[in-house]
């Protein structure tokens, strides 16, 4: 006769005894889950987790003023693998310690007990020694055994069809699967079981069947599926090690009340609960999986399904939805058990949603990151958080954020915008180009649940500003009456700045999409086209306009004002400035001078000596923005960049490009540290040229 037939038959002659004797109270197998379980931990020589290892154990007997764990051997044999690499390494060798439930935070040293285990069975039996000054109280009842429910039980297939993990998976103590899960199948030794619980540190630990008591030990995962040894096997074995246990069989309240002939109660009858609360077990994307807590129903669920979608649909094993769904719809969850009663809850999912929102805001995310020369450029965020933003506004001052951005894959349509709005759009991952001078740049957040942050800053360090400025430094920024924002650069001709008075290279609005052509209007005769979305530099406002390649429609026309002449000053050169010593024939001396006056402009430190490196000092040079500023100081630089005139050469004087050697000297020798932070070293130049 099948064991567990046995002791069915010997429950209900008890029973029946008791029950012709008069009533009795209902037995419940009594205390918690967690009671029965142990966590394992790894300690260091304070007794204290360390850890490199953890797993789990069943309180198998507090007889005798001792206490014994059962857990599974392969958990001793990483504990010596871990021991044997320490040796290796030179490291201290670690312990296993245990705590309990009632006394969490308490760790307690563990040993094996010599002999009592089995490689085939993968168990072993360990010894708690207690912390000096401390007690391990008992489970709250030993009477956990067994798994039958009455008449559910038929021939070989055994009284439960869900099961409930608890153990130290991934290493969190006390952990157990959200909702029961199926029973695939019993045979021999073994119990295998669907599962998306069990994992690393769960060896050890309990399974309980749908009533709470224990029928098997964890010993491994394969995928979705676990495997336990029976509870029946291992106690079986043990025996005939005479180890006892002070686990009892018992019987369900279920077959109780059948017993004496009572109306069995209801598992749904017995649920206190008026709502179901849910956790987040991940987000990604536009999606969001849940899962339902269904701890503190109780009762063991069998089925769960979700109500409110478009279709009803099992959600035992998590509950997928859209983010802004989550946040917006109304849901409930039918909740079946396995004596076939069911009740039906709200659960609610905005909840743990907005609290993960608000984590997600309070967080060092980075959103922005820095590019050379005071630009910024809108990141991608994590896969696992880029739903549950909508949008970002970006900015150069914390009242005006014009830029405005939203992230692929986030599950949002983009804003609907129109206008300036839509032309200020800006593509995640696109440079955002700020202002020259720009020390800082502001964003917002505005989250999936409609919340948004205050105005923050990403504020640029020297280092940052002073980068290699490749294509992204010393931008300008134009803005339409409208608002819609234009960058531009200052651009030296191949034939020299002052001699066509160069051009402006200017950027399209960033939410301008397609294959489009430039044209301009400088004077209001006409629009013309712009070359590679180059035009000639001018000191007045004029227009701009876009014409579509495949089509020939234009957009609106752009009126945009003056560009600053300061810009001209941004086209730094990509050399230092060259220095000319000569000796003049036509009188006695030497001169030096620098051959590309705009130089000036961009050095800030000066050095030059006529004498020796060792005597160099600062040298004054003048401000060459005013001069920029000017027609008539445009003209003077284009005059005198390659004349000798008196006038030029007293006017190079006064700029402090231009240097009379000292009778005498036969050497001139300088240094240079440009504005944009590289130096050159000393340098000597010959005056016998």
């Amino acid at each position: 006769m099948k064991r567990w037939l046995l002791r069915r038959f010997l429950a209900i002659g008890v029973w029946g005894a008791l029950a012709a004797a008069g009533p009795v109270a209902a037995q419940s197998p009594g205390g918690t889950q967690n009671d029965l379980v142990a966590m394992l931990h790894s300690v260091d020589a304070t007794g204290q987790f360390d850890g490199s290892l953890c797993g789990s154990a069943l309180v198998l007997s507090q007889s005798d003023g001792r206490t014994l764990l059962l857990t599974a051997k392969h958990v001793l044999a990483q504990l010596d693998e871990e021991n044997d690499s320490r040796k290796l390494s030179g490291d201290p060798p670690v312990r296993l310690g245990a705590q309990f439930f009632g006394a969490v935070g308490t760790f307690h040293e563990v040993r094996p007990l010599p002999g009592v285990f089995s490689e085939s069975l993968d168990y072993a039996v360990v010894e708690v020694i207690p912390r000096p000054g401390t007690t391990i109280a008992p489970p709250g009842s030993w009477n956990r055994l067994g798994a039958l429910d009455g008449d559910d039980a038929q021939g070989d297939k055994p009284g439960y069809q869900d099961v409930r993990a608890v153990g130290y998976s991934r290493c969190r103590p006390w952990a157990a699967s959200a909702s029961p899960e199926k029973v695939i199948a019993v045979g021999g030794t073994d119990i295998t079981f669907e599962t998306r619980f069990v994992d690393h540190g769960s060896s050890g630990g309990a399974l309980f069947a749908v009533d709470g008591r224990l029928v098997g030990m964890v010993v491994k995962t394969d995928g979705d599926e676990g495997t336990a040894r029976s509870i029946d096997v291992i106690l079986s074995d043990l025996a005939l090690k005479n180890v006892r246990t002070d686990l009892t069989y018992g019987v369900s309240a279920a077959m109780d009340a059948a017993i004496r002939g009572q109306a069995v109660p209801t598992y749904a009858s017995q649920v206190k609960a008026t709502s179901v609360s849910a956790r987040i077990e991940r987000t990604g994307g536009k999606g969001v999986r849940f899962r339902a807590d269904l701890d503190d129903l109780g009762a063991p669920a069998h089925e769960l399904k979700l109500v409110g979608g478009p279709d009803d649909r099992d959600v035992k094993y998590g509950i997928d939805l859209d983010i802004a769904d989550a946040l917006t719809r109304s849901y409930q969850v039918r909740i079946g058990f396995s004596d076939g009663s069911s009740v039906t809850l709200p659960i609610d999912f905005k909840a743990p949603l907005t609290a993960r929102i608000k984590a997600l805001a309070d967080s060092d995310v980075a959103w922005l990151y820095h590019r050379p020369g005071g630009a910024v450029v809108i990141g991608s965020p994590s896969y696992d958080v880029v739903g549950l933003v909508r949008y970002i506004d970006v900015g150069w001052s914390p009242d005006l954020m014009a830029h405005r951005a939203v992230f692929r894959y986030s599950g949002f349509e983009p804003p609907k915008l129109t206008g300036t709005a839509a032309l200020n759009a800006v593509p995640e991952n696109r440079v955002i180009v700020g202002p020259a001078g720009a020390d800082r740049a502001w964003y917002r957040l505005t989250f999936a649940d409609g919340s948004v942050t205050p105005p923050r800053a990403l504020a640029f360090t020297p280092e940052d500003i002073n980068l290699d400025r490749g294509q992204y430094g010393f931008a300008r920024l134009l803005t339409t009456p409208e608002g819609v924002v234009f960058s531009y650069r200052y651009k030296q001709d191949d034939v020299g700045a002052f001699q066509t008075g160069g051009s402006m290279a200017l950027s399209r609005p960033y939410g301008l999409s397609g294959d489009y052509t430039m044209q301009y209007d400088l004077d209001g005769k006409g629009f013309l086209e712009a070359g590679q979305d180059r035009l000639p530099w001018m000191n007045a406002p004029f227009k701009v306009r876009f014409v579509e390649k495949a089509t020939g429609i234009a957009t609106q026309v752009f009126s945009l004002p003056a560009p600053d002449s300061e810009a001209v000053g941004d086209d730094a050169p990509s050399t230092f400035p060259e220095v000319t010593c000569r000796r003049s024939t036509a009188r006695e001396g030497a001169a030096c001078w620098f051959r590309d006056f705009r130089a000036i402009g961009h050095v800030k430190t000066w050095r030059m000596s006529f004498v020796s490196e060792a005597r160099l000092q600062n040298a004054a040079l003048a401000d060459l923005r005013p001069v920029w500023r000017s027609a008539e100081g445009r003209a003077r630089i284009r005059e005198c960049r390659n004349s000798y005139s008196p006038a030029c050469l007293e006017w190079r004087r006064n700029l402090g490009g231009w240097w009379d050697a000292p009778a005498g000297a036969t050497d001139f020798y300088y240094s240079v540290t440009m504005k944009d932070g590289r130096t050159l070293p000393a340098q000597r130049v010959s005056l016998a040229q």
